[in-house]
């Protein structure tokens, strides 16, 4: 379901631990990026990032695997793909799920649990939905940089009830 929070807690995390890798990439919307335009600009984006290389121009998957793999394998590197909506998007980014050197990581958001299942991710966290008094306290953080601003409660409950 849309708007757990997912991306929140994927760009939370992100942020939190970054700094324990030597690489580290964001890859936002790729349910969006790939209904826009083709995945070899955001798999070369990537790349280009995470190995530090401007000039690196990789068009086809299966072309440079090998040299990418090398390269790949020598950097702890930190991967988010957040709204994954196809585990053919992460296949053609990554190839198989083994070629990251030991210690980096890739967290994957998406909507259907069996998109991860089908690429072979094993570890698997689902976000609960917020009851409504989380779901009014998150709007307030967002909305008015407050928990609690007690002049706003009524309005932000009337915005989310529009949601439900």
């Amino acid at each position: 379901m849309g708007g757990t929070g997912k991306t929140t807690l994927a760009e939370a995390i992100f942020y939190h631990v970054l700094d324990g890798f030597q690489s580290y990439f964001f890859l936002a919307n790729m349910r969006e990026s790939a209904d826009q335009g083709p995945l070899f600009q955001l798999r070369q984006k990537l790349f280009s990032t995470i190995l530090e290389d401007e000039n690196l121009y990789i068009k086809t998957p299966t072309i440079g695997s090998g040299f990418l793999k090398d390269r790949i394998s020598r950097n702890k590197v930190l991967i988010i793909c957040d709204d994954v909506s196809k585990s053919s998007q992460l296949e053609y980014l990554f190839g198989g799920n083994n070629r990251l050197s030991p210690g980096s990581r890739v967290i994957v958001t998406a909507r259907d649990k069996k998109v991860l299942i089908r690429y072979g991710i094993d570890l698997i966290y689902k976000v609960e939905e917020l009851d409504r008094d989380e779901s009014v306290q998150l709007f307030c953080q967002c909305a008015f940089k407050s928990s609690h601003p007690e002049y706003q409660l009524e309005l932000s409950e009337m915005v989310l009830s529009f949601v439900e």
